[in-house]
């Protein structure tokens, strides 16, 4: 009896000390630690790089990445991964990707992936798009707690037609945006997808939902939820059904949208034949530093139509009445 107790108290002890990481890496948890360290401890069986550990990834693992600068371009064509910063963005030891102004694109998600979450990452300089889903039918692509900085675009995400389309279901939540080029974040014909609590400042438009003829008929349930959006150039919030596209139930409440230099804090348009149906536009808090600027527009195209929004109890300071 004592044998076979101290024989379990030691396989105990072991697998404790495995779950922790303590110089493993433990099956279905892949760990990418440049040189073997982690904050200083070593990791045995770790990665040198991301783009080495998603390839070697299968589906349901998850990656976390220690602390420092990566300067990659990373492609994932794996679905139902996490991949995680070890350390809060904010922690002052975070897991940066720099494109360092040469890489076009900070991570690759391709089309079919589904089930993806990115978590506590920084993205730094790339030239095209620190995130980019790339035109399919994806669903599941969850960006949150990252930070993104002085890149051309944010987080792109992409959908066409096609069986997973009326489950697309991504979103980006808590996650900041500063220095942006182009638009901050951006859905094309997505269903259910959403933005939630993140922090943006600058760049040509803070979010961006479009819906065009490669879409399925009426994307609904579209959300954009307590965003704080500040300093963009054109537009804060666009919601935009181009020629042929469809959109329905998009709502845009409790954001608060400041200071839009040359355009309407929230807008509503509609393209050539493009609907938007049952929208709401609810208790946001819209300030113009450019009198001339307008807080809310809905705006038609001749053949185009906005039918059945509901814009009501946002408040306006300095815009143009």
């Amino acid at each position: 009896m004592r044998i076979k107790t101290i024989l379990m108290l030691s396989v105990a002890v072991t697998l404790s000390m495995l779950s922790f990481g303590v110089g493993h890496v433990l099956a279905g948890k892949l760990v990418v630690a440049p040189g073997g360290l982690c904050n200083g401890d070593p990791v045995v069986g770790s990665f040198e790089t991301i783009a080495d550990a998603v390839a070697a990834a299968s589906q349901g693992d998850k990656i976390d990445i220690c602390p420092g600068t990566y300067n990659e371009a990373v492609t994932i064509t794996t679905s139902k991964l996490k991949i995680r910063g070890t350390e809060e963005v904010d922690s002052g030891t975070p897991t940066t990707l720099d494109g360092d102004n040469t890489e076009a694109v900070g991570i690759t998600i391709v089309a079919d992936v589904i089930n993806i979450t990115l978590d506590n990452l920084i993205f730094e300089n790339y030239t095209q798009a620190a995130v980019q889903v790339e035109e399919g039918p994806t669903k599941r692509i969850h960006v949150e707690d990252c930070e993104f900085h002085n890149n051309v675009e944010g987080v792109v995400v992409e959908h066409t037609g096609g069986p997973l389309l009326p489950h697309a279901f991504s979103r980006v939540r808590r996650s900041v945006f500063t220095g942006t080029t182009g638009t901050n974040v951006r859905f094309v014909n997505c269903t259910s997808c959403r933005v939630q609590r993140s922090d943006i400042t600058g760049g040509d438009i803070g979010i961006h939902y479009l819906a065009d003829d490669n879409g399925a008929n009426k994307l609904v349930n579209n959300r954009m939820l307590l965003n704080e959006i500040r300093d963009v150039q054109s537009v804060g919030i666009k919601v935009e059904a181009a020629a042929g596209g469809s959109l329905r139930t998009p709502n845009a409440t409790k954001n608060i949208v400041e200071d839009t230099v040359s355009g309407p804090g929230i807008l509503f348009v509609t393209q050539a034949d493009g609907t938007i149906d049952r929208g709401k536009i609810l208790r946001n808090d819209v300030t113009c530093s450019v009198p001339a600027n307008e807080d809310i527009v809905l705006d038609e195209a001749v053949v185009g139509s906005i039918s059945k929004t509901t814009v009501k109890n946002n408040t306006s300071t300095g815009c143009a009445p």
